[in-house]
């Protein structure tokens, strides 16, 4: 039984120490507002990743961002299915940046070409 004990013990405190803080990695207080066309998405856990290809605008090129999103646990109870994004949609991403890579962000909402606004699990809605 302490054996059982033991390995239980240890595998939750694993689990719990590979999950970050929003603010660990994001700055709070830079927010940004990405419209891009998916590249890319990623359903896997911790985190979902979603990436696009920004538009370019007249003096600024278009980039290619990785945007973190909620878990898929949690994408699915605010109503979010795998299938909601497809490779070529247009989105519009509201977002803080990452305090250390420039082109990757953490999203709070996600607005879908037909207006439709979805909250991806970001922490400080």
């Amino acid at each position: 039984m302490r054996t059982i004990l033991s390995i239980l013990v240890f595998l939750i405190g694993s689990t719990l120490e590979a999950h970050h803080s929003t603010a660990a990695e994001f700055d709070l207080n830079r927010p940004v507002t990405l419209r891009g066309v998916v590249t890319k998405l990623e359903w896997m856990n911790p985190h979902a990743w979603l990436y696009i290809d920004t538009v370019a605008t007249p003096g600024h090129a278009g980039e290619h961002w990785a945007l973190e999103l909620g878990s898929p646990s949690e994408l699915i109870r605010r109503g979010w299915k795998r299938s909601d994004l497809k490779i070529g949609n247009a989105v519009i991403a509201e977002a803080v940046l990452a305090k250390a890579a420039r082109t990757t962000a953490s999203v709070r909402t996600l607005t879908f070409a037909d207006g439709t606004k979805v909250y991806t699990g970001f922490l400080n809605q």
